[in-house]
């Protein structure tokens, strides 16, 4: 069987993913919560967990943002009415964009 292949992040991915990690734990143990409680409200496991305040980057990003939303941490905006906003000018700016960049013969995109 093939070895997973492990993708490189910069240093500002592994980073962020870190420090929210920690930003998780904190927010568990104010709470009182233990992981394996964490770990049934998410349908993880406790390991999964712990991955995540470790801030494990393999870990799917809906764990982390389901787990976010579990703890009471906010992300980007606590409005609702901003986020769909935000959604909605997200949305319009991309019908705009073209679907794919261009690729030359020699594989350059857009010919640089």
């Amino acid at each position: 069987m093939p070895t997973p292949r492990c993708r490189p992040y910069s240093p500002s991915t592994r980073i962020s993913v870190r420090v929210l990690g920690e930003h998780l734990q904190v927010a568990r143990r104010k709470r009182r919560m233990s992981a394996h409680g964490l770990a049934e409200r998410l349908g993880a496991s406790r390991s999964t967990i712990h991955r995540m305040e470790s801030g494990d980057t393999r870990v799917a990003i809906g764990l982390y943002f389901e787990a976010c939303f579990i703890l009471g941490i906010p992300l980007w905006e606590d409005n609702n009415q901003a986020r769909d906003v935000l959604s909605k000018q997200l949305r319009e700016t991309l019908a705009l964009l073209p679907g794919a960049p261009r690729t030359s013969i020699d594989g350059d995109q857009d010919g640089l």
